[in-house]
């Protein structure tokens, strides 16, 4: 489904309104949720900020760095302030 969910995206979309929604919702969804999807989501990233050189040449490297470092720059679920289920669990 992530995988389906990122095909869907459509190479019109604006970097200002992607990148945002990806470090901000996405990224630390999939981190929460679905860890075994990082590695699709950064396979992702790698191909569309590679892409950008071929279809946004003028904007060519920094577009594809500023797509590429919103992997890394994402939050972690931890820094979201989320509290682990164990310690829900320890509360129980």
């Amino acid at each position: 489904m992530l995988e389906n969910l990122l095909n869907s995206i459509s190479t019109s979309v604006s970097l200002q309104k992607l990148c945002p929604w990806l470090k901000n919702d996405v990224i630390p969804f999939v981190r929460r949720n679905v860890p075994e999807g990082q590695e699709i989501l950064a396979k992702w990233l790698e191909q569309a900020a590679r892409n950008l050189e071929l279809t946004d040449k003028a904007n060519w490297p920094e577009n594809g760095l500023q797509l590429a470092e919103v992997f890394f720059t994402a939050e972690k679920p931890d820094d979201l302030g989320l509290v682990s289920s164990w310690h829900w669990i320890s509360l129980v």
